[in-house]
């Protein structure tokens, strides 16, 4: 699973038309760690919510487009529901 959120990372920014550098300055995330991310060095499924976050914003995508963990993808259903259902 590890490899299809790798490619999931980079072809959304790849998609964005931006390098790994302007992911690093529009994030505040180290080249090193988003070069890690890609190459699969490191666990971005495993990143903290901050750093999936960060990723999306940057990228003007959905959690969705990043990811690929199906508990995340349940848990930001809920969420939304959880949110829709208070009017939030």
């Amino acid at each position: 699973m590890t490899g299809h959120v790798i490619r999931r990372l980079q072809k959304m920014r790849k998609l964005r038309g931006i390098t790994q550098q302007e992911l690093s300055a529009k994030t505040g995330i180290s080249i090193r760690t988003i070069q890690a991310y890609e190459n699969g060095d490191r666990n971005f499924s495993g990143a903290g919510i901050d750093v999936l976050l960060k990723c999306a914003i940057a990228l003007h995508c959905r959690l969705e487009d990043i990811i690929d963990n199906t508990l995340y993808r349940q848990l930001l259903s809920e969420y939304r529901e959880a949110c829709e259902d208070a009017q939030i």
